[in-house]
């Protein structure tokens, strides 16, 4: 009797530990770990992807479509101000700004990340200023192109740059008299002597590359125009000067410059247009005292033509 209890209250546990036992769902297991397919192609992702400039006129307006959207990911893109994403199957990107931009995708396909090459878009139908033309070559439309400067030697002197005595303007308005060394003080450097060095300067990224005289590259960094005027002292350069050109390496030859240069070397526009610059780096105390006590370093270039 105590047998039959015994076994009656084993079958009793028994049916109790089978209740309590949950039903497995395995659907989310064998769709994505047991049931997983081989992941998209690199070339296949970038192939459901499309990026596009509809717009005729209007080139920064570019749409982006991913066509398989059983493939989540993000879009990624570059920008005037750094990288940004969107998490849409389909949006468009409104640059702000001429240039050229990088897109890319990184989806998720078999839980493997795939991500596409970046694909390169140019925008370039905002206006370009006169000034960036006049540098660089670039215009609306045309964007990409880039203008090479070389010393532009005086036309009695040979002279392409030197130091001597600041606010010049006030003793000769012209450029062509200074350009030929007047207030050079210790003497003008002149073409045959200076070499044939180079710039380019290219409207894309704001950058330039300085060539030594058998091609190869001395050095390369950026550039920014600048409107500013600079005013005060007796030299009064606000009636001549017309604004600046702010570089992250040195120009050819004004490292000569008696004034030390710095990390940005900031150098006054006397003259620009789209054949001929001349340059001005004043001492750092040009708006002290009489502008004959100060000093200034002049330099001129010219666009080459091949």
């Amino acid at each position: 009797m105590k047998t039959n209890k015994l076994y009656i209250i084993l079958l009793m546990v028994t049916a109790t530990w089978y209740a309590c036992d949950p039903i497995e769902d395995t659907s989310l297991r064998e769709k994505y770990y047991e049931n997983v397919r081989e992941p998209i192609s690199k070339a296949d992702l970038a192939a459901a992807l499309s990026i596009t400039q509809p717009i005729e006129g209007k080139n920064q307006y570019i749409v982006i479509r991913n066509s398989r959207p059983d493939i989540p990911g993000m879009w990624h893109y570059l920008t005037t101000t750094g990288e940004k994403t969107l998490g849409t199957d389909q949006d468009t990107i409104v640059y702000d700004a001429n240039g050229m931009y990088s897109i890319w995708f990184v989806g998720l396909s078999a839980n493997t990340v795939v991500q596409t090459d970046p694909v390169s878009v140019t925008v370039s139908d905002f206006p370009v200023e006169e000034w960036d033309t006049w540098l660089t070559g670039a215009n609306a439309g045309n964007i990409t192109g880039y203008k090479t400067w070389e010393f532009w030697p005086g036309s009695t002197t040979n002279a392409v740059y030197y130091n001597g005595m600041y606010a010049n303007w006030l003793v000769d308005g012209t450029v062509a008299a200074i350009h030929n060394g007047l207030n050079s003080w210790g003497g003008y450097t002149k073409l045959e002597q200076a070499g044939a060095w180079t710039v380019t300067f290219e409207y894309i990224g704001q950058k330039l590359t300085v060539y030594k005289p058998d091609g190869t590259v001395s050095a390369t960094g950026n550039y920014a125009l600048s409107h500013e005027i600079p005013t005060g002292g007796s030299g009064t350069p606000e009636k001549y000067i017309i604004g600046q050109l702010i570089t992250t390496t040195p120009l050819p030859g004004s490292t000569t410059s008696w004034e030390v240069l710095g990390a940005n070397p900031t150098y006054w526009l006397w003259l620009l247009d789209g054949e001929h610059m001349c340059i001005v780096h004043p001492v750092s105390t040009w708006a002290q005292g009489d502008f004959w006590d100060n000093s200034a370093w002049y330099g001129f270039y010219q666009a080459k033509h091949s």
